[in-house]
């Protein structure tokens, strides 16, 4: 039994979808699950449809490749408030 998964993104773009495909042979010659995630903004309470649509077109692009395929819609968070660098000094 093999341990792990390979975790990749998608935003249902041409790009996106052949990364998802080689991140699929690669999860189905480990034989580990592919977890495909897509994100949507923070203030949504739950995925907009266009987020389930882009995770369900995905997971008919890889139709074809025997892979166990997780899909996750996942909100984006709020990026943290940065301090300024400690060591920062003023310019002479």
């Amino acid at each position: 039994m093999s341990h792990g998964a390979i975790v990749t993104g998608t935003d249902g773009s041409e790009s996106a979808t052949a990364a998802l495909k080689q991140a699929a042979e690669l999860a189905a010659s480990s034989a580990v699950a592919l977890h495909v995630v897509s994100g949507y903004p923070p203030g949504d309470a739950a995925p907009p449809e266009a987020v389930r649509r882009v995770l369900e077109t995905a997971r008919e692009a890889l139709g074809d490749i025997d892979v166990d395929v997780r899909l996750h819609p996942s909100r984006a968070r709020r990026p943290a408030r940065s301090a300024p660098w400690p060591h920062a000094s003023a310019p002479s």
